[in-house]
């Protein structure tokens, strides 16, 4: 549906619910040598393969008592085991698993099975051992089975719905940032306490911590050091972060169709800077004119966790065409918005995205893949004012051959977000909000070419653009 936009846009939010599906968890048998673990009772289930992307201090890594190599896949019902090696696993949810030296765990079923030994996990994947269920939506947590057999969770950062059940008993608790819960045979049905300061060190000194070479992402670890130092105040923070990139926050976007029916798009470019307390105003950065299938560079005064909000536009007609909004991640990023082959399907939009660090273009080998739709809906379709944007949760409905141009995965029915577009006070799935609201910018609410003419990129992709340059420019235009 296209819409031209009106002189005057008075936006509203309107916050909008959808319905919860229950999941169903199958059980699978295990070999003998192991009990059932506990069930988790959280919705981010959909854990179904996991990928070994870092093995360090040798190479004892296995699959099912196989040796494993980096890239090697785990699924379902398959054990993964260390032995005097630590290694990195990807979930297909994007989420990530630490394993400690001589440590085992089987992919699914309550997400991540712990059956020995420490494992790490950041991001919303839930685990569990044999009387054990941490049930999460994206944090950072140990989940431990000692030599005693003890079995234990230690909060790092957010919380954690712990369940613990014993000969038909069972304790329920949230473990917050900075605690940890302990069951052992003397006390199966545990309890939580906070972490003394010389445990809290030995969790960020640890293997599974450090010794890796991609780090946690730094939204993470600032939360871990927001917890230790509201602890320890005073006191030097052990863990050492990773050197910060130096292309942190930076990205390339490119606007792309599989079978192209437009020339050229206009992308209105505009920056949500993070704070402590939130985002800044929207800041106004161009307006880009792009061949189809073109690609340009957007460097400094970028942060991880900032946002870019992408308004597209037909230059021919000036017609409103789509909507995107992306994180900034922890290393160079290459962010590809995919328009539909028919002008009828405008208004939905594809997101890919994902880190770049070599700055080619393509996102890296065993880098997540955030992939996701966007829709614009029209309540009326003679006043754009009112049009709401939609981050979908199940884009049904949708043509995928639509949205799969040369260079991109194909397209899933599950969408993967950064962890701030699912929880927290930012969150975007399942909420809708104005497009255009009345409080932007008067140069994000003008019609194309009204108040500036766009800047064309070039399309062999050597385009670059100062993002504070380009802000500053055009505040004091205005």
């Amino acid at each position: 549906m296209l819409i031209r936009i009106s002189q005057s846009l008075k936006g509203f939010i309107r916050w909008k619910r959808l319905p919860l599906f229950v999941l169903g968890i199958c059980f699978v048998l295990l070999c003998n040598v192991y009990r059932f673990p506990a069930t988790a009772q959280s919705t981010d289930l959909d854990v179904t393969e996991a990928t070994v992307s870092e093995i360090a201090q040798g190479n004892q890594v296995f699959i099912q008592n196989r040796q494993a190599n980096l890239g090697e896949i785990a699924k379902t019902s398959q054990q993964v085991r260390t032995g005097e090696s630590i290694a990195q696993l990807r979930f297909n949810n994007w989420a990530i698993a630490r394993l400690g030296k001589n440590t085992a765990l089987t992919i699914g079923q309550c997400g991540a099975y712990v059956q020995q030994g420490d494992v790490l996990l950041n991001g919303p994947v839930s685990a569990c051992t044999a009387h054990v269920t941490a049930a999460v939506s994206g944090t950072t947590y140990i989940m431990e089975v000692d030599s005693k057999g003890g079995e234990n969770v230690e909060v790092l950062e957010g919380e954690v719905e712990v369940t613990s059940n014993w000969n038909g008993q069972t304790n329920k608790v949230i473990v917050k940032s900075g605690e940890g819960f302990e069951s052992s045979a003397s006390n199966p049905l545990g309890t939580v306490q906070p972490f003394n300061r010389q445990e809290f060190d030995e969790f960020l000194t640890g293997d599974l911590l450090n010794n890796y070479r991609s780090s946690l992402p730094s939204s993470s670890v600032d939360r871990i050091e927001t917890t230790y130092k509201r602890r320890f105040p005073n006191t030097k923070f052990p863990l050492k972060r990773t050197d910060l990139k130096p292309h942190r926050g930076h990205f390339s976007l490119a606007i792309l169709q599989n079978q192209p029916t437009l020339s050229q798009a206009i992308a209105r470019v505009s920056l949500l800077a993070k704070r402590s307390n939130g985002f800044l105003p929207e800041h106004f950065v161009g307006d880009f004119l792009y061949p189809i299938n073109g690609s340009a560079q957007f460097i400094r005064g970028l942060n991880p966790s900032d946002r870019v909000v992408v308004r597209l536009f037909d230059p021919k007609t000036s017609q409103f065409i789509g909507y995107s909004e992306f994180e900034l991640l922890d290393d160079n990023a290459a962010v590809n918005l995919v328009l539909p082959n028919r002008a009828q399907d405008f208004g939905t939009v594809r997101t890919v995205m994902g880190i770049d660090a070599d700055r080619n273009g393509a996102i890296d080998t065993f880098e997540p893949v955030f992939d996701y739709f966007t829709r614009v809906n029209y309540p009326d379709s003679n006043d754009f004012s009112k049009a709401e944007v939609y981050f979908l949760d199940n884009p049904d409905n949708i043509d995928f051959r639509s949205y799969n141009p040369k260079g991109l995965p194909y397209p899933v029915r599950k969408p993967a977000y950064t962890r701030s577009f699912v929880a927290g006070d930012y969150k975007r799935l399942n909420r809708s909000w104005s497009v255009f609201p009345n409080d932007l910018e008067e140069l994000l609410l003008a019609n194309p070419y009204q108040k500036v003419q766009p800047v064309a990129i070039n399309l062999d992709g050597s385009s670059f653009y100062d993002v504070p340059v380009e802000i500053l420019k055009y505040r004091r235009r205005s």
